[in-house]
This record gives structure tokens, sequence and C-alpha cells, in this order.
């Protein structure tokens, strides 16, 4: 292996020692809160996507 590889061997199991600790505490890290805002953003979009068209709909025919 290169250098660089083990560098970044040694940041990537720091990093998952560290969402595991926090993990265990109950806490959130950074990266669980940019995959819940992403994963509400998405439902958001996708319920939208859904409903506009039906709201449209109604709100024309009746």
């Amino acid at each position: 292996m290169s250098r660089m590889e083990n560098l970044d061997t040694g940041l990537r199991e720091q990093m998952e020692s560290l969402r595991a600790r926090k993990h265990a505490e109950g806490g959130m890290t950074e990266d669980d809160l940019y995959i819940r805002g992403g994963r509400a953003a998405a439902m958001f979009c996708i319920t939208f996507a859904f409903a506009a068209p039906c709201l449209l709909l109604w709100s024309h025919v009746l």
C-alpha cells in the first residue's frame, strides 16, 4: 500500500470510530443530520409532485 492509502484508511477508521461513539452516546453526527434533512426534502418533493396536479385539477374543475 502507498502512504496515501494508509492515511486514507486511518482517517476512515477514525471517522467510523467517532460515529460509533456518537451513536452509542445517543448523539447525532453531522452526517446523520444531512441524511435526515435530505430524506425529508426528498419526501416533501415527492409529496408535492403527487399532490400539486390533483390540487390544480380540483381547483379548475370544481
